[in-house]
Protein backbone atom coordinates (compact mmCIF):
# COMPACT_ATOMS: atom_id res chain seq x y z
CA UNK A 1 0.00 0.00 0.00
CA UNK A 2 2.69 2.58 1.12
CA UNK A 3 4.54 1.51 -2.18
CA UNK A 4 2.72 2.26 -4.50
CA UNK A 5 0.58 4.98 -2.42
CA UNK A 6 -2.80 3.13 -2.18
CA UNK A 7 -4.95 5.86 -0.43
CA UNK A 8 -6.21 4.14 2.75
CA UNK A 9 -9.63 5.31 4.84
CA UNK A 10 -7.99 7.91 8.12
CA UNK A 11 -9.14 4.96 10.67
CA UNK A 12 -7.18 2.16 8.44
CA UNK A 13 -3.57 4.36 9.10
CA UNK A 14 -4.23 5.41 12.33
CA UNK A 15 -6.22 2.58 14.07
CA UNK A 16 -4.07 -0.47 14.68
CA UNK A 17 -7.39 -2.84 14.87
CA UNK A 18 -8.21 -1.54 11.96
CA UNK A 19 -4.96 -2.76 9.43
CA UNK A 20 -6.09 -5.94 9.38
CA UNK A 21 -5.75 -8.03 6.08
CA UNK A 22 -9.07 -7.90 4.28
CA UNK A 23 -9.37 -3.95 4.78
CA UNK A 24 -5.89 -3.76 3.02
CA UNK A 25 -6.99 -5.75 0.30
CA UNK A 26 -10.34 -4.05 0.20
CA UNK A 27 -8.17 -0.50 -0.29
CA UNK A 28 -6.14 -1.80 -2.88
CA UNK A 29 -8.88 -3.13 -4.97
CA UNK A 30 -11.06 0.18 -4.57
CA UNK A 31 -8.02 1.79 -5.45
CA UNK A 32 -7.71 -0.23 -8.68
CA UNK A 33 -11.07 0.07 -9.53
CA UNK A 34 -10.91 3.54 -9.53
CA UNK A 35 -7.68 3.94 -12.03
CA UNK A 36 -9.82 1.75 -14.11
CA UNK A 37 -12.72 3.60 -14.37
CA UNK A 38 -10.59 6.71 -14.74
CA UNK A 39 -8.96 4.53 -17.68
CA UNK A 40 -5.18 5.45 -16.03
CA UNK A 41 -4.22 2.53 -14.17
CA UNK A 42 -0.86 1.30 -15.34
CA UNK A 43 -1.19 -2.26 -14.37
CA UNK A 44 -1.28 -4.84 -17.27
CA UNK A 45 -4.22 -6.81 -17.55
CA UNK A 46 -2.20 -10.12 -16.97
CA UNK A 47 -1.18 -8.15 -13.13
CA UNK A 48 -4.75 -6.93 -12.51
CA UNK A 49 -5.89 -10.65 -13.42
CA UNK A 50 -3.85 -12.58 -11.43
CA UNK A 51 -4.53 -10.51 -8.37
CA UNK A 52 -7.80 -10.33 -8.10
CA UNK A 53 -8.58 -14.16 -9.47
CA UNK A 54 -5.42 -16.36 -8.28
CA UNK A 55 -2.90 -14.78 -5.30
CA UNK A 56 -5.68 -12.83 -3.28
CA UNK A 57 -8.01 -16.35 -3.31
CA UNK A 58 -5.66 -17.59 -2.06
CA UNK A 59 -4.10 -15.90 -0.30
CA UNK A 60 -7.35 -15.63 1.77
CA UNK A 61 -7.95 -19.49 1.56
CA UNK A 62 -4.68 -20.28 3.12
CA UNK A 63 -4.86 -17.10 5.70
CA UNK A 64 -8.42 -18.31 6.51
CA UNK A 65 -8.41 -21.76 6.44
CA UNK A 66 -5.50 -22.45 8.52
CA UNK A 67 -5.43 -19.44 10.88
CA UNK A 68 -8.68 -18.80 11.71
CA UNK A 69 -9.15 -22.31 12.81
CA UNK A 70 -7.95 -21.47 16.15
CA UNK A 71 -5.25 -24.25 16.17
CA UNK A 72 -1.50 -23.57 16.15
CA UNK A 73 -1.30 -27.30 14.83
CA UNK A 74 -2.71 -26.33 11.28
CA UNK A 75 0.40 -23.62 11.29
CA UNK A 76 3.19 -25.76 9.86
CA UNK A 77 6.42 -24.04 8.52
CA UNK A 78 4.89 -25.23 4.95
CA UNK A 79 1.80 -23.57 5.34
CA UNK A 80 3.49 -20.42 6.52
CA UNK A 81 5.91 -20.49 3.89
CA UNK A 82 2.85 -20.87 1.50
CA UNK A 83 1.64 -17.80 2.62
CA UNK A 84 4.78 -15.97 2.22
CA UNK A 85 4.92 -16.92 -1.11
CA UNK A 86 1.64 -15.48 -1.79
CA UNK A 87 2.34 -12.32 -0.19
CA UNK A 88 5.57 -12.02 -2.58
CA UNK A 89 3.45 -13.06 -5.89
CA UNK A 90 0.55 -10.39 -4.49
CA UNK A 91 3.97 -8.07 -4.38
CA UNK A 92 4.53 -8.26 -8.08
CA UNK A 93 1.42 -7.66 -9.55
CA UNK A 94 2.77 -3.70 -8.75
CA UNK A 95 6.29 -4.23 -10.54
CA UNK A 96 7.35 -4.03 -13.76
CA UNK A 97 10.93 -4.32 -15.20
CA UNK A 98 12.65 -1.45 -15.81
CA UNK A 99 15.35 -0.91 -18.34
CA UNK A 100 17.04 2.07 -18.06
CA UNK A 101 19.94 1.24 -17.10
CA UNK A 102 20.56 -1.38 -19.43
CA UNK A 103 19.27 -4.86 -17.73
CA UNK A 104 15.93 -5.45 -16.43
CA UNK A 105 15.23 -4.98 -12.71
CA UNK A 106 12.39 -5.31 -11.17
CA UNK A 107 11.04 -2.30 -9.73
CA UNK A 108 7.78 -1.34 -8.04
CA UNK A 109 5.17 1.44 -9.92
CA UNK A 110 5.32 4.89 -8.47
CA UNK A 111 1.75 4.84 -8.36
CA UNK A 112 -1.00 2.45 -9.90
CA UNK A 113 -1.41 5.39 -13.15
CA UNK A 114 2.94 5.92 -13.09
CA UNK A 115 5.94 3.94 -13.48
CA UNK A 116 9.10 5.62 -11.22
CA UNK A 117 10.73 5.84 -14.84
CA UNK A 118 10.17 6.52 -18.83
CA UNK A 119 10.99 2.66 -19.66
Amino acid sequence: IRKVKIPVSLDFSIRDDRKMVGNGLDAINAAINLHKAANNLILEPNQVSDFDNVHVPALVANWVSHYATGSASSLSPYVLLGVLDTIDEVSDCFKYDCKCSGSAKRRFYKKLSKKHCSC
